[in-house]
């Protein structure tokens, strides 16, 4: 019997027996050597035999070891490979997307400086908004738009101020400080929740990852059980959206209801899927990872990016 090397298909070890008789009578007793990215017991052990009947003979022996040592040595690097490809997967985050927030104004309307002032607070607290703002003051395209989305959420005019963000139309507030209270709520996902409940305790775990690659967004979290306030509002969400939500969590954005949570990979796309309508991808001009300037895009980035904004919205 002589060293045999032989894959073992059930745990994908290599394995090396040098057990028994070798070719020229020489004898080395001993068990397996196993490499890969973790360890295993080998599928069966050999007997050892008496080492007395047989000489033994340094040089094979030496050259088996040094077989066996390559095996270990190979075994070590993919170790060291595998436990560098996580640190090099975490890094490979995908690229932040900024929520787009469109202003329509009218020149030299208080009501219209006041949303301005509201929006670009706003923007300039936070990494993650393009503001965008559409003076319809001489701009057939501008009034057009303002238009549809009053026609839309059936305003019985097209009235500026008007903030469209995340599938909301914001208008009607008198100060900018109603402005940016809209506003923030607009760029809010309610989380409602129970204490318990694995699926929100998922949720709550997969969330940051969500949050840096939409850095524009906040999260706030509502406990049915413990809060009478939070479950009011979320049968009122219920009611409004006409959707049942006999799961926890329930997600509250975009104007939408998204009961439960299974994984990143199911859960977690429905969510990017709802959010992408409303976001663009960050750009040199665009960085998302830092609070917006007050400086205002070019009349083509204007029509640029607010053509990826769906209309009519989703709802």
């Amino acid at each position: 019997m002589g060293a045999r090397m032989r894959r073992n298909t059930h745990s994908g070890l290599a394995e090396a027996k040098v057990l028994g008789n070798l070719p020229d009578g020489t004898r080395f007793a001993g068990n397996s050597v196993e490499y890969e990215l973790g360890c295993a017991s080998p599928d069966r052990e050999l007997p050892v035999t008496n080492l007395r009947k047989y000489p033994f003979r340094p040089i094979r022996c030496y050259s088996v070891l040094l077989d066996c040592l390559r095996i270990i040595v190979l075994g070590s690097a993919g170790i060291g490979l595998a436990q560098q490809l996580p640190a090099q997967d975490a890094e490979s985050v995908s690229p932040s997307r900024c929520i787009i927030v469109e202003l329509y104004l009218s020149d030299e309307q208080a009501e219209s400086q006041a949303a301005l002032e509201a929006a670009k607070k706003v923007a300039s607290a936070r990494p993650g908004i393009l503001l965008v703002t559409r003076s319809v003051t001489g701009d057939p395209a501008a009034q057009e738009r303002l238009k549809r989305i009053s026609d839309y959420y059936h305003f019985s005019e097209a009235k500026t101020p008007l903030i469209y963000v995340c599938n909301r139309a914001i208008r009607g507030c008198s100060t900018a400080n109603d402005f940016e209270l809209q506003l923030r709520d607009a760029l809010r996902i309610e989380i409602f929740t129970r204490v318990g409940c694995q699926h929100c305790t998922a949720a709550k775990a997969y969330l940051p990852t969500l949050l840096k690659k939409y850095p524009g967004l906040e999260v706030t979290y509502r406990d049915i059980g413990n809060d009478a306030a939070a479950m009011n509002d979320l049968n009122e969400l219920v009611r409004k959206h006409q959707k049942a939500a006999t799961s926890t969590p329930v997600f509250h954005l975009c104007n939408q209801l998204l009961a439960g949570f299974d994984r990143a990979e199911t859960t977690g796309a429905r969510l990017e899927k709802i959010l992408q309508l409303w976001t663009t991808d960050a750009s040199p001009a665009n960085p998302c990872d830092e609070p917006a300037k007050n400086s205002e895009p070019s009349p083509d980035a204007v029509r640029e990016v607010t053509a990826t904004v769906p209309f009519p919205a989703a709802r």
